[in-house]
C-alpha cells in the first residue's frame, strides 16, 4: 500500500461513493453512511494488522465478491466492538458494492497518507455530499481556518464545540495542536504519538443534535486520527450530558457556529433537553428566545475563568436595539478581543442569508476589573475566499489575521480598533458601524460648512405609514399607497403598478401617512433600506399614503442658518431648493454611508425613526446650495437620459428577437 495526495484520495472517495450510490438507488447521504462504515473498517485494519501479516482489506487470488465482502463485514464488526461510539448499524450494502470499494482502496494506505491531505480530501468529499440538503451543519474551511488561526488552540487547551456539525472546528483545532507537537518534539516519535493520542482522547469534545451529522463528525475525527469518542449526540442547550467531562466551567476554549435564525420556545424538549428557558438569564420571563442568544449564554457557562470563546454571531445580536441586553451580557462576562464582520452571503449555501460576524473573546477571571477600558479589534471582510455563488474569490481573512496577530495598529482600510468605552456609549458591537463611522468622520473633517442633523432640518415631520389589514396589495380602493417597490433606484416614483386603499382608511391615517409634493421618502427596512425617493412637484395624486416600510419627511423653506429674505426667491422656491438639496445629499455616498451605519438587524435589517438624529448634513450658504442643486439636477437628468436610452435600446433588441423567433 502507498500514500496518496489529497486530490488523488478525494477522487477515490468520489468513485467509492458513486459505486455505493448506484445512480440513485440510495440517497447520497445513505451512500455516505455505507462508505463511512467501509472507511472505518479500512482504518481499523491498517492500524491493527501486525507487521508482516496480510491485510484483510484486499482481494485475494480467485476470491469472489461474497468472500471479500464477508471478510470486510467481519472486520467492521470487530472494529465496532472495539469502538462502540461511532456506528450502531450493520453494513447494508450488497457484496458486489463492498468488493468494488475494496478494489479502489486496497492499494491506498490511509495511515501513511499525510494527515492534512487526508483531512482535506475527506472534508471536500463531505461538502460535495452534504452541502445540498444539510449545509447548515458545515462551516466553510476558509472561516474555520481563520477563526482557529485567530484563537490559536494550544496543547493544554480543553476544547468544546457545543454545536459541532460535521466537526470542522474540532478537526482543525486538533490539527493545529498536532503541528505544534510535531514541531516541539521533532525526532521523538514515541512522545509525538503519545501526546497526540492523549490530546485527541482527552482534550477534544463535541455536541451535535443531529444523529447523522454527529456520525459524520465522528468519522471526520477518525480520518484525522481520533478524538471521536468525545462527540455526544444531544442538544448543546441541554443541562446534563452522558460524558461527565462535558460540564460547566471545564473548558478553556469553546469554538462554535451554532444554529441561528431559529426561535426556541419554552419547554421545547428537542432543543432544550432537560433545561428550560427559565434556566437562562437571557431568556428568563420570556416565552421564546432566539437560539443564538441561548448559545451565547451556554458557551459562557461551559468556559472556565480565563477561557476563550470563538463564535459565529448574527449581526442582529450585535446591533439590534432589542438585543442590547445581550451585548451588555457579553461585555459583563468577556474581555472582547476581536469581531470580524462577514458578508451576507457567507452562509448562503448553508441556507442562511443573515449577515454574521466572528467574535473572539476571553472570559473574565474573578477579581479582574470588568469596567476597564481596552481596545477591540474590528475587521471587515468583504472577500472570504468564495463569492455569493460559492465560486473561488479573493480572501481578506489572511491579511486580517496577520494584522490581528502583530497588533501594529491596523493600518489597512478594513481594520479599526475601538475602545470599550466608546462601545458602551453607542451600545453597538457590529464592526460595520465603527468602520463606516471612521470613513464618515474623515469625510466631515474636510468640510468647512456648518453641520446639522437631519432631525434639526426636518424636525418632527418624519413618520412611517401604515397598511390595511392583510396588506395594501389585497385592498380595494381609489387612493394610492406608496410601497418601497414604487421608489425607483433613481429616486423617482413609479406608480404604474400602484396599490390602493379606500377613503375611510385614508382619512384614518392621513395625518400620519399622507404625502405631498417635495416630501422625501426613505425605505426603512428590507433589502433596499436607505433607498431615497422624492415626491415630484407635479405628482399626479392629490391624495396618497405611504405604507409601514417607508419613512416620509418634509423639509421646510429654510434650513438652519438661513436668512428669511433673498433677492429673487420666494418661499415656494426656497422650499423646492432645500428639499432637492436634502434629497441629493441623502442619495450621495456620504448620505448613504450614514444611513447604512444606522441599519441594525441580520439578513436585511432596517432603520428606526431615531436615525434622523444621527444623520448629519453640511449646510452651505444659500447661493452655494443653489449651485449644488443645479449641478446635481443636470447630472441627475443626464443619468436619467442615459438610463432611458438604455431601456429603449433593450426594448428594440427584445422586439427584434421576438420577430426573429416568429419568422423561424
Amino acid at each position: 500500500m502507498k500514500s496518496v495526495t489529497s486530490n488523488q484520495l478525494s477522487q477515490i472517495f468520489k468513485q467509492c461513493h458513486n459505486d455505493l450510490w448506484s445512480g440513485g438507488r440510495l440517497s447520497p447521504t445513505e451512500a455516505f453512511d455505507e462508505m463511512s462504515k467501509l472507511i472505518f473498517a479500512k482504518l481499523y485494519d491498517e492500524l491493527r494488522t501486525p507487521n508482516g501479516k496480510p491485510y484483510k482489506y484486499q482481494w485475494g487470488t480467485n476470491e469472489t465478491d461474497i468472500i471479500v465482502a464477508n471478510r470486510i463485514i467481519a472486520c467492521y464488526e470487530e472494529a465496532r466492538r472495539n469502538d462502540t461510539g461511532v456506528f450502531t448499524e450493520d453494513i447494508l450494502s450488497e457484496p458486489h458494492k463492498i468488493a468494488s470499494v475494496v478494489k479502489r482502496l486496497q492499494h491506498v494506505s490511509l495511515d501513511r497518507t499525510d494527515p492534512d491531505a487526508k483531512g482535506r480530501a475527506f472534508e471536500q468529499f463531505l461538502g460535495e455530499v452534504f452541502r445540498g440538503n444539510l449545509g447548515q451543519y458545515f462551516t466553510r474551511r476558509e472561516l474555520v481556518d481563520f477563526l482557529v488561526g485567530m484563537i490559536q488552540p494550544k496543547m493544554d487547551d480543553i476544547i468544546l464545540d457545543p454545536a459541532c456539525g460535521s466537526g470542522g472546528f474540532l478537526v482543525h483545532s486538533m490539527r493545529n495542536v498536532f503541528r505544534q507537537i510535531e514541531a516541539d518534539y521533532s525526532g521523538d516519535d514515541s512522545t509525538i504519538f503519545r501526546l497526540k493520542e492523549s490530546f485527541a482522547k482527552n482534550h477534544i469534545f463535541g455536541i451535535e443534535i443531529n444523529e447523522r451529522i454527529a456520525r459524520v463528525a465522528m468519522m471526520d475525527m477518525v480520518v484525522n486520527e481520533d478524538g471521536h469518542t468525545n462527540i455526544e449526540i444531544r442538544s448543546g442547550l441541554d443541562s446534563a450530558f452522558a460524558n461527565s467531562n462535558i460540564r460547566d466551567g471545564y473548558f478553556s476554549l469553546v469554538l462554535t457556529n451554532p444554529p441561528f435564525g431559529d426561535t426556541v420556545k419554552r419547554e421545547e424538549r428537542d432543543k432544550l433537553g432537560q433545561s428550560n428557558l427559565e434556566d437562562y438569564e437571557l431568556s428568563r420571563g420570556k416565552g421564546t428566545t432566539k437560539s443564538e442568544i441561548l448559545f451565547i449564554e451556554r458557551c459562557t457557562r461551559f468556559l472556565k475563568e480565563g477561557g476563550r470563546l470563538g463564535m459565529v454571531v448574527p449581526d442582529g445580536v450585535l446591533s439590534n436595539p432589542t438585543d442590547q441586553h445581550v451585548r451588555e451580557y457579553l461585555l459583563r462576562n468577556f474581555h472582547i478581543q476581536s469581531i470580524v464582520s462577514l458578508p451576507s452571503f457567507a452562509f448562503r449555501k448553508s441556507g442562511s442569508g443573515i449577515r454574521t460576524s466572528l467574535v473572539l473573546a476571553r472570559k473574565w477571571r474573578k477579581g479582574e476589573d470588568r469596567e476597564q477600558d481596552y481596545p477591540i479589534f474590528f475587521g471587515i471582510a468583504e472577500h472570504i475566499g468564495y463569492d455569493a455563488t460559492a465560486r473561488p474569490d479573493s480572501n481578506d481573512l489572511p491579511l486580517l489575521l496577520e494584522h490581528y496577530k502583530d497588533n501594529t495598529g491596523g493600518h489597512i482600510d478594513n481594520v479599526i480598533r475601538v475602545t470599550r468605552g466608546r462601545i458602551i456609549h453607542r451600545h453597538r458591537l457590529n464592526p460595520l458601524f465603527y468602520y463606516l463611522g471612521k470613513i464618515i468622520e474623515q469625510a466631515f473633517s474636510k468640510i468647512e460648512y456648518p453641520i446639522h442633523t437631519l432631525h434639526e432640518i426636518a424636525g418632527e415631520t418624519i413618520q412611517s405609514g401604515k397598511s390595511p389589514k392583510g396588506g395594501a396589495k389585497y385592498s380595494i380602493g381609489t387612493i394610492p399607497i406608496v410601497l418601497v417597490g414604487n421608489i425607483s433606484a433613481d429616486g423617482t416614483l413609479d406608480m404604474r403598478e400602484s396599490n390602493f386603499v379606500d377613503s375611510s382608511f385614508f382619512e384614518e391615517n392621513a395625518a400620519r401617512s399622507s404625502i405631498k409634493p417635495l416630501d422625501i421618502l426613505v425605505a426603512k427596512d428590507g433589502a433596499t433600506t436607505g433607498k431615497i425617493g422624492l415626491v415630484p412637484d407635479n405628482f399626479e395624486y392629490d391624495k396618497c399614503l405611504v405604507n409601514e416600510h417607508v419613512f416620509k419627511l418634509t423639509v421646510g423653506p429654510f434650513l438652519p442658518g438661513d436668512i428669511e429674505v433673498s433677492d429673487g426667491f420666494d418661499i415656494a422656491q426656497w422650499k423646492r431648493l432645500n428639499s432637492l438639496f436634502v434629497f441629493f445629499f441623502l442619495k450621495s455616498e456620504l448620505g448613504q454611508q450614514q444611513i447604512k451605519r444606522e441599519i441594525s438587524g441580520g439578513a436585511q435589517g432596517g432603520i428606526t425613526k431615531e436615525f434622523v438624529k444621527n444623520i448629519r448634513i453640511p449646510i452651505p450658504p444659500q447661493n452655494d446650495r443653489r449651485q449644488f442643486v443645479e449641478r446635481s439636477q443636470r447630472e441627475y437628468q443626464n443619468y436619467l437620459s442615459l438610463v432611458n436610452k438604455s431601456l429603449a435600446q433593450l426594448a428594440k433588441f427584445n422586439d427584434s428577437l421576438k420577430m426573429l423567433k416568429e419568422r423561424t
